[in-house]
């Protein structure tokens, strides 16, 4: 074989090995919360690039070859996809320092808040029926930015409802200061966030992924305890 056919030999394998551990993922409601996650992750996915996919073409994206996997808060039950857990997290209440806990005798007079920017609206609803059905009395106040509505948490006016990577986007933000507290409720479903691509694909996200893929924040739910 001559040296000119082994060079390009080689560099069509280098192109195919670097296409393979380039990944161009779309997320679906890409908040700010979710952006911090994975900001945390870059270190860990360098070859791995990220891009807002609106929900209603995702799948189109994805199966079009456009992007490579998709992130979403969707369970999506479709022939050819394979799915995987990319991260879970608790809820927590976000409370007045000078209230420990909220209880289900503080619902009839203490409002709870829940951030439209900071849910999936499936899980806005999910939350709101167990809240109406623990206490039918309790008044639930859904809002598009809790940024709006701080002075009321923290002024005891109000309880907000919010996911962990809320409470560390807040907190490296400074914005919640010793005028707050959190408290975890694990009655609450967790917030879970999945990975879709296709099956012949599922290998080479496994590869560029690694360990990342059903990886938990602990650092978060230490920052928070």
């Amino acid at each position: 074989m001559k040296i000119s056919e082994i060079e390009a030999s080689f560099s069509q394998k280098t192109n195919s090995l670097n296409l393979k551990r380039s990944l161009m993922i779309g997320v679906e409601n890409l908040n700010h919360f979710l952006f911090n996650i994975l900001i945390k992750k870059r270190k860990k996915t360098e070859s791995v690039s990220y891009c807002s996919s609106d929900a209603t073409n995702s799948l189109e994206s994805l199966l079009s070859g456009e992007i490579q996997a998709v992130i979403s808060h969707r369970e999506i039950t479709e022939n050819g996809l394979s799915s995987m857990e990319f991260y879970s997290e608790p809820v927590c209440y976000l409370l007045a320092k000078g209230i420990e806990r909220y209880q289900i005798s503080d619902m009839k007079k203490i409002p709870i808040i829940i951030p439209r920017n900071g849910f999936h609206e499936h899980y806005i609803k999910t939350a709101h029926m167990k809240i109406l059905t623990a206490c039918p009395a309790a008044q639930v106040i859904i809002v598009d930015d809790i940024d709006n509505y701080l002075f009321l948490i923290s002024s005891g006016d109000a309880v907000g409802l919010i996911s962990e990577s809320m409470v560390s986007f807040y907190k490296n933000k400074h914005c919640l200061n010793t005028d707050f507290n959190y408290s975890i409720d694990r009655s609450f479903p967790e917030l879970k966030t999945y990975i879709y691509c296709l099956k012949e694909c599922e290998k080479n996200l496994r590869m560029v992924m690694g360990s990342l893929l059903n990886e938990q924040e602990n650092s978060d739910a230490d920052a928070i305890r």
